[in-house]
């Protein structure tokens, strides 16, 4: 499935035989996203911009927190927000789970996640390594979600001569919520 394949989502079905559809929205493309334009407004940052302190962040750490932005989106977490810092590296935050989480990519390629649950912090793993950072942050994940590779939506009419559709849609990842 495609972005210009469109999604067609049942409305009505007050008359089994015409049933009444309409195009799904648009699904979220993470790169225009309000977080990821943030990000990348962080390379246009002055000198001095944090009292005397920080400048432009750089690129690879720009592109690193995109990653990571994208990295949350595609796995469900689409509310996220970002900020600058001025020792170069880039602040993703967001809730998984209600815990607050922050994804800080940092100029030396390394990565730290905190996570906290008001008042205290409840985790912190700092200058971790990419591989160690995604596999951290799915097992956080993992005790709130559940992913799978899609999903199969099954509508069926019953009306004479047995009238039945399925509509299948894969996307990327689904998420869906785990009750404990």
């Amino acid at each position: 499935m495609n972005a210009e394949t469109p999604i067609y989502i049942l409305v009505s079905n007050s008359a089994p035989t015409s049933p009444t559809w309409r195009v799904a929205p648009p699904l979220r493309s993470s790169t225009d996203d309000k977080t990821s334009k943030e990000i990348q407004s962080f390379s246009s940052l002055p000198k001095g911009w944090d009292y005397g302190d920080g400048g432009p962040i750089s690129r690879k750490v720009i592109n690193e927190a995109l990653f990571w932005n994208e990295f949350l989106i595609s796995r469900g977490v689409l509310d996220t927000e970002s900020a600058p810092s001025a020792r170069g590296a880039v602040l993703i935050a967001a809730t998984i789970g209600g815990r607050y989480t922050e994804v800080i990519p940092e100029p030396g390629g390394t990565v730290t996640i905190t996570q906290s649950r008001k008042p205290y912090p409840t985790l912190y793993r700092g200058s971790m390594r990419k591989n160690e950072a995604k596999q951290l942050l799915l097992e956080l994940m993992g005790e709130v979600w559940s992913t799978s590779a899609g999903f199969t939506l099954d509508i069926s009419f019953p009306a004479k001569g047995s009238l039945g559709v399925r509509l299948s849609v894969t996307s990327r990842a689904m998420v869906e919520p785990v009750s404990r």
